[in-house]
C-alpha cells in the first residue's frame, strides 16, 4: 500500500531526521527574501544552519532568478517602513503641542514626561537607522545587506541548477500552463503577484523532478517554504498545514524514483535544532512564525494597491485586443473578431492547418477566462496574472502562425 500510494503516508519524524541527514534541500524564494527581514540575532542563526548543512544545499534555477529579481524590492520595503516608523513617531511627538486641557489629564505634568520618553526613543531610532545604512551604502543599499547578499551568494556557489534553453523553456511553459488549466499542482493557485511571470511554481517543480531525476543515486527531497498555498498544501476545515498535496509526493517518487516532503520554515528550523545539537531560544522560533503568520494573513486578505489592478487590467486588455487583430488576419475573416465571434475564428484557424485543433481549443478556453477577469469588479491579482501569461503565450503561438 505504502509504495502504491506515497502521498498517504507522511514520514515519521525519524524519516524527517534521515532527509535532513541525507537528501537535497531546498529553499523557496520566500525564505531566502526573508533573511532580509529578519532581526540579526535570527538571520545570523539561520545562516549558522545554513552553513552546517552547506553540503546538501541546491537551488533551481528559477528560485535563484526569483531571489536576484526580488531582493531590491525586500530591502526597499524594509527600508520604508523604518523610515515609516520614524516619521509617525515624529508626527505624534507634534499633535501633543495641540494637546489643550482635559479634566482628567494634567498637561503641564504629563507633557514633558511624554516628550522626554518620545526624544529618547527617536533618538534611538535615528541612530539605528545610521546603522542599518552603514558608513559606506553598496549601490545605494545598507551595507549590512549586500554583506546578505555575498553570504547567501557564497552558501550556494556551484550548487544553482541549470536554466532551460529557450526552446525548451517553451515547451515547460505550454506544459505547465496546460496543467494549471486542470488544476494539477504546484502553481495555479501563484499568490504572489510581483513573482515570476511566466508560470515560475511549475517551472521551479519540473526543475525539481529533472535534478532529482539526474541523481545517480535516489536522494530524498526537502523543499522548504514560508507561504501556505493551497496548490502546495493539504490543510483541514480549520485552513490548518496538514501535508504537502499528495499529488507532489507521488509525482516525484513515480517520475524520479525518491522522496519528497514540504516542511514550513517554523518546523525546518526545530528539525534542524535537532539534528546539529543546537540550542535556540525561543524567541528566534516565534520571530519566524509570526512572520509567516502576517504575511500569509496578507494574502488571504488579498492585499494590493488599487493602482496595480487597474495597471494589470488595463495590459491584459491591451493583449486581449493585439489577439482580436491576430485572428482577425489569421481567420481572413471580412469582419473584426469580437468577444462574441473569437471561437469561430479559431475553428477557421484550426481548419486552415495553421494551429493543431487541441492547441485551439485550450486557447478559446482560455480567452473566455481572461474575459471574465477583466471584467469583474474586484479581480484577482493571481487570475490577472494566470491570464496575462495565457495571452501572452497564445500571441506568440498566433504571431508564429502568421509568419509561417
Amino acid at each position: 500500500m505504502r509504495k502504491s500510494f506515497p502521498g498517504h503516508y507522511p514520514p515519521s519524524q525519524d524519516d524527517l531526521e534521515r532527509m535532513l541527514k541525507t537528501g537535497v534541500i531546498v529553499l523557496d524564494t520566500n525564505v531566502l527574501l526573508d533573511f532580509y527581514k529578519f532581526t540579526p540575532k535570527t538571520r545570523k542563526i539561520f545562516l549558522s544552519i545554513l552553513e552546517a548543512l552547506k553540503e546538501r544545499l541546491w537551488i533551481p534555477h528559477q528560485i535563484g532568478k526569483e531571489y536576484q529579481k526580488n531582493r531590491h524590492k525586500r530591502i526597499d520595503d524594509q527600508l520604508r517602513s523604518h523610515k515609516n516608523l520614524v516619521s509617525a513617531l515624529k508626527a505624534w511627538m507634534n499633535s501633543l503641542d495641540n494637546f489643550k486641557q482635559h479634566p482628567f489629564v494634567d498637561r503641564e505634568k504629563l507633557l514633558p514626561e511624554i516628550k522626554k520618553a518620545s526624544d529618547e526613543v527617536l533618538s534611538i531610532l535615528e541612530k539605528s537607522t545610521k546603522e542599518l545604512l552603514g558608513k559606506e551604502p553598496q549601490h545605494g543599499y545598507p551595507e549590512i545587506c549586500e554583506e546578505l547578499h555575498m553570504q547567501l551568494t557564497k552558501l550556494y556557489e556551484g550548487k544553482v541548477g541549470p536554466s532551460y534553453e529557450q526552446e525548451k523553456q517553451q515547451e515547460k511553459l505550454k506544459l505547465a500552463l496546460e496543467r494549471y488549466a486542470r488544476k494539477i499542482p504546484p502553481g495555479y493557485k501563484d499568490a504572489n503577484a510581483q513573482e515570476e511571470a511566466r508560470a515560475g511554481d511549475g517551472i521551479l517543480w519540473f526543475q525539481l523532478l529533472d535534478q532529482a531525476s539526474s541523481e545517480k543515486e535516489a536522494k530524498p527531497y526537502l523543499f522548504v517554504t514560508g507561504e501556505e498555498k493551497p496548490d502546495w498544501w493539504f490543510k483541514n476545515e480549520n485552513k490548518e498545514l496538514i501535508a504537502p498535496r499528495k499529488e507532489l509526493i507521488e509525482e516525484m517518487q513515480f517520475t524520479a524514483n525518491t522522496e519528497f516532503w514540504l516542511m514550513h520554515t517554523k518546523d525546518f528550523i526545530p528539525l534542524a535544532e535537532k539534528v546539529l545539537g543546537l540550542q535556540l531560544e525561543e524567541s528566534v522560533i516565534k520571530e519566524i512564525e509570526s512572520l509567516h503568520v502576517e504575511a500569509n494573513e496578507s494574502n488571504l486578505r488579498g492585499n494590493h494597491d488599487h493602482s496595480e489592478v487597474v495597471y494589470k487590467k488595463d495590459f491584459l486588455h491591451g493583449l486581449y485586443m493585439e489577439i482580436m487583430h491576430q485572428l482577425t488576419s489569421l481567420s481572413g475573416s471580412s469582419v473584426k473578431v469580437s468577444p462574441l465571434t473569437f471561437p469561430i475564428a479559431l475553428n477557421a484557424i484550426a481548419r486552415k492547418g495553421l494551429i493543431p485543433p487541441e492547441d485551439c481549443q485550450l486557447m478559446q478556453r482560455a480567452l473566455g477566462k481572461a474575459v471574465d477577469a477583466m471584467t469583474a469588479s474586484d479581480p484577482d491579482l493571481e487570475d490577472l496574472d494566470f491570464y496575462t501569461d495565457w495571452l501572452e503565450y497564445i500571441l506568440e503561438k498566433l504571431q508564429s502562425a502568421s509568419c509561417s
